[in-house]
């Protein structure tokens, strides 16, 4: 447990050390509108490396978002990523933020495997909040499936906007 924690204080201290511009519109200010969290289901006994890598994605009204993620277990090396999205994108997570139900569905298939890592998808100024497994948790709605989709690809780069709409809008 030790490590985790400590990987999270140190990106913690990283990011709190980099200065925002005041003029920044862009600027990571209050609560994230969208956050996802991948971590080990359960916290491995002391002294042992965790079994699965942390990763964080928050992403911001202005745009701004931050991407934390753990390298290779027991590495100690951390990966920080961070952008701005353009009004286009911005708009279409905003879309696929207010469609999404944040609900497990019910009658869904499971796999009998046992889920190692937890993922936790939030919508903190909507106070809404749903965590899953992998492998074999529990499958999330079509919408907010389609939210998570959308998450990721607005910034992991360069697509078109007829692209990017139909990862959003879960077609």
């Amino acid at each position: 447990m030790m490590p985790a924690v400590l990987f999270v204080v140190v990106i913690v201290a990283f990011v709190g050390a980099v200065p925002a511009a005041a003029d920044d519109p862009c600027r990571a200010r209050g609560k994230p509108i969208y956050r996802v969290t991948r971590s080990a289901m359960r916290p491995p006994p002391d002294g042992e490396p965790s079994p699965a890598p942390f990763f964080e994605l928050a992403i911001y009204a202005t745009g701004r978002w931050t991407w934390l993620e753990s390298g290779e277990v027991g590495s100690g090396e951390a990966m920080v990523r961070g952008g701005c999205l353009d009004a286009d994108r911005r708009r279409e997570l905003a879309r696929a933020l207010a469609r999404a139900q944040f609900r497990i569905q019910r009658k869904a298939v499971v796999c009998a495997g046992v889920p190692k890592t937890k993922i936790v998808l939030e919508a903190p100024r909507r106070g809404k909040r749903i965590e899953t497994g992998m492998p074999c948790g529990p499958p999330l709605d079509e919408s907010t499936a389609a939210l998570a989709a959308c998450a990721t690809a607005v910034v992991d780069g360069p697509r078109s906007l007829e692209t990017l709409r139909t990862i959003c809008r879960g077609q």
